[in-house]
């Protein structure tokens, strides 16, 4: 299972001259090669056209794809063997891209699992192109992964119980420092009866709670 919810089409084992030891699957969206020993995947293919079948050159790392499309997909994995005679040039050209290109880091995606995918309502992406399956889950924009996660949960329980004590806080501070204010209208008598409201209960106006500290 590609984790794209179709059948797989065939299984090949390879063994390489390097040593290497391969099982290489494929559905009609990737082809993915895992590591026979630890069953870790070693690397994966995803043409634009949907795939039928494959089939790798002998002794080499030259891929053949028969795609819903006039032309065979070829792909070339140097990790995999060298290049077949009839064109070597591959060999030369992918130390040249070794040497200008850098390994891609996917800063811009995040990996869920199939669990968060059916919480946060994207299961029905499973299949399109934006998810790429990867080991037991998938990568998804970042963008698009913050957008689902705001307005599935816009305000987790974490978030709601630390935002609740602030405003907690907020009030009781307010309170303690909540000063006396006279109203506009009979601002005398209103006078009056807070001064003698002070002195039944011994504060005055500096320190109207009457704390003696």
């Amino acid at each position: 299972d590609h984790m794209y919810g179709e059948a797989v089409k065939k299984i090949s084992f390879i063994n390489t001259l390097n040593g290497g030891d391969y099982i290489m699957s494929s559905d009609s969206h990737s082809l993915k090669i895992y590591d026979r020993h630890n069953l870790k995947m070693f690397t994966s293919i995803e043409p634009i056209e949907p795939i039928n079948d494959f089939c790798v050159y002998p002794n080499s790392g030259l891929i053949f794809f028969a795609n819903e499309s006039p032309n065979s997909g070829i792909y070339f994995v140097p990790s995999l063997g060298s290049a077949p005679k009839f064109c070597s040039y591959l060999d030369n050209l992918t130390e040249e891209m070794e040497e200008v290109y850098s390994n891609q880091i996917y800063d811009d995606y995040k990996f869920v699992t199939r669990h968060e995918l059916d919480e946060l309502g994207l299961s029905n992406l499973i299949g399109t192109e934006a998810l790429r399956a990867y080991m037991h889950g998938f990568f998804i924009d970042i963008r698009l992964y913050k957008k689902a996660k705001s307005a599935h949960n816009p305000m987790s329980y974490k978030e709601y119980k630390q935002n609740t004590v602030k405003q907690k806080i907020q009030e009781e501070r307010s309170e303690r420092l909540k000063l006396i204010k006279l109203p506009d209208v009979n601002k005398e008598l209103a006078e009056q009866l807070l001064n003698r409201k002070l002195q039944i209960t011994g504060a005055d106006v500096k320190n109207p709670t009457g704390d003696k500290r």
